[in-house]
């Protein structure tokens, strides 16, 4: 699994920012096999791989109440793989996409 985050900061007043945000993941996998698993130089091949893209959105406030006092709140959504899925490569609901949504 790789990821990336990237957020903006508005300043809405001198107290108050709002922070949107997305974060984006690839999740991969690969079926087990009795052949060991090639290294990143050996240039083998992954047999049975599969890769999936999750897009998940972020939204943050920041309320400052005085010098030494913030409010920050948070949201967000994400994805993970299914463990089902993750342990055998297979999913037991037949939901063919294989991430779960969190929230």
């Amino acid at each position: 699994m790789i990821g990336a985050y990237v957020d903006v900061i508005y300043k809405t007043s001198k107290r108050v920012e709002m922070i949107p945000g997305l974060r984006f993941d690839l999740f991969t996998s690969r079926l087990a096999s009795n052949q060991p698993p090639p290294s990143f130089f050996s240039g083998g091949s992954l047999t049975n791989a599969s890769a999936q893209v999750g897009v998940d959105p972020r939204l943050a406030t920041r309320v400052s109440a005085n010098g030494w006092l913030t409010w920050i709140t948070t949201f967000g959504v994400s994805h993970h793989v299914h463990a089902a899925v993750h342990r055998t490569g297979r999913d037991p609901e037949h939901r063919g996409g294989g991430l779960a949504l969190v929230s």
